[in-house]
């Protein structure tokens, strides 16, 4: 885990990239996920020793029974993170990119260094005599196991029932970045914002650039424009307006509404004010500039969207600009990319568990525990009111390529199992039997990791660190409650012990 994370670091120096609020993640994640394939290698040595097999073949056992899970579980877990990749933001691509590099690296060394370390080990306990708390779980986890499958059909409706809850939570959905907001309210950056905001101009601007008439800065299209900066500072968040004619709004409507007077007064204006800042006759351009309160991405752009409207209203050719403009759209552009690439992602890692397992009807079983967790995660953020952002959009395509490890490492020992002349419901209770406390450990882990992020002050890491290990949650039960009943719907309700 330490090697695989100090490598990808390495890696990152040796790139030049600096860490950022985003790649920062890279240690955390990079960690966390670098261990379940450890456990699962170390589970499946101690469940051959058990059954007495010498200490040598009980390692070549495990890497048979797991290695291929391992790898497959490595893979769609590269697939999730490089599924990011077309993020049009570098910040999140380089993490991305990464990401899925050192999670690749820590299944190679792994997958070496694991199998070397305990043929020098020498020879384990048993789980029951040096594990009583793995042994405690896989009790447990039959017991649940038989319980399932008398209440199958049950937990099917019940999953229906939650799952419509939650999807109508979905179209509450808003997109939107915030980022003074996201900070705690003590946050010095949030508290000079809000005072600037409430006793001075907004922090913010939005700047267009209007198109003079043919006949140039002529008195008409100074009153238009004033007309409209007047229009511009009763719109919700706008604090002031400026522009090279500001300046005449004090002035008697008489004096405006001569065109002789009003001329004489633009021609004088350049010895009071730097029009140049404001003017170019040459490039036909004017500027104004829309000082707002510090708002949402979503919300500046429903501003942006509406000045846009009413100057088309006026007969006015306006542009918007500006960085917090810009800045606004890249977190749109963001976000609906990030959820064309989930899709992508979800394809690709549930084509893959398809043609690995051999199986169409096992890789549509696997859709489910899969997509279940993600449904439940958008219609939670739909309810609770959290906007998708540059931060939490990437919560899904993390969550899918860890979540599927579990689905993957019991159907591929429910296959194993099935192969050698198992029942159905033999087959899964002896997977969960030897494969469900590893998924208990290693997904108690990995939430453990996330969770470590809710101490931070910046509220979109904040929910990044606990939606993602709530997903992780709720995708175990889903993969030990669903996912049997499912597979198990037409077997009869008791089953030997």
């Amino acid at each position: 885990m330490l090697l695989a994370l100090s490598w990808t670091l390495a890696f990152v120096g040796f790139s030049g990239i600096q860490l950022n609020l985003i790649t920062s993640l890279l240690s955390p994640v990079i960690m966390v996920v670098s261990v379940s394939a450890a456990i699962h290698l170390i589970n499946a040595f101690l469940t051959a020793q058990a059954a007495d097999m010498p200490h040598t073949e009980a390692v070549s056992h495990a890497l048979q029974r797991v290695g291929m899970a391992c790898w497959l579980t490595t893979f769609t877990t590269m697939l999730g993170f490089f599924s990011l990749l077309v993020s049009p933001v570098p910040a999140v691509g380089e993490f991305a990119l990464f990401a899925g590099i050192g999670v690749g690296l820590s299944f190679v060394i792994t997958i070496t260094l694991v199998p070397l370390a305990l043929l020098q080990y020498g020879h384990v306990p048993s789980q029951q005599q040096r594990y009583p708390l793995m042994h405690h779980i896989e009790r447990v986890l039959v017991r649940c196991f038989h319980w399932v499958v008398a209440h199958r059909r049950t937990i099917c409706g019940v999953t229906l029932i939650i799952l419509a809850a939650f999807l109508a939570g979905i179209p509450r959905l808003s997109e939107g970045t915030d980022i003074v907001r996201a900070l705690k309210r003590t946050a010095p950056l949030r508290l000079s914002t809000e005072f600037i905001d409430r006793h001075l101009t907004g922090v913010n601007s939005l700047e267009l650039m209007l198109a003079l008439p043919e006949t140039g800065a002529n008195p008409a299209f100074i009153r238009q424009t004033l007309a409209f900066s007047t229009w511009l500072r009763r719109q919700p968040g706008v604090t002031t307006v400026h522009s090279p004619w500001e300046i005449f709004r004090g002035l008697p409507a008489e004096y405006l509404a001569n065109d002789e007077q009003l001329r004489v007064l633009a021609t004088l204006l350049p010895l009071s004010l730097p029009l140049e800042y404001w003017l170019n006759v040459d490039a036909n351009a004017l500027r104004m500039s829309v000082r707002v309160n510090a708002m949402a991405s979503d919300r500046l752009l429903t501003l942006a969207q509406d000045i846009a409207r009413h100057a088309e209203q006026t007969a006015l050719d306006v542009k918007l600009t500006g960085a917090n403009y810009l800045l606004a759209l890249m977190s749109r552009t963001l976000v609906l990319t990030q959820i064309h690439s989930l899709v992508v992602a979800i394809i690709l890692i549930l084509s893959c568990i398809t043609l690995t397992l051999r199986s169409s009807k096992l890789g549509f079983i696997a859709a489910i525990p899969n997509l279940v967790p993600l449904l439940i995660l958008f219609g939670l953020m739909g309810w609770s009111g959290v906007m998708l952002s540059t931060a939490t959009t990437m919560i899904a395509s993390v969550a899918l390529g860890l979540i599927v490890d579990d689905t993957i490492h019991l159907l591929y020992g429910y296959r194993q199992a099935t192969q050698t002349g198992l029942t159905s419901s033999q087959a899964m209770q002896h997977t969960i039997r030897h494969t469900g406390p590893a998924l208990v450990i290693t997904t108690l882990i990995l939430t453990l990791g996330f969770w470590a992020g809710l101490i931070g002050s910046f509220k979109p890491t904040v929910s990044f660190a606990f939606l993602t290990g709530l997903t992780m949650i709720i995708a175990l039960l889903a993969d030990l409650l669903v996912l049997p009943a499912i597979l198990l719907i037409r077997t009869p309700k008791r089953l030997p012990s």
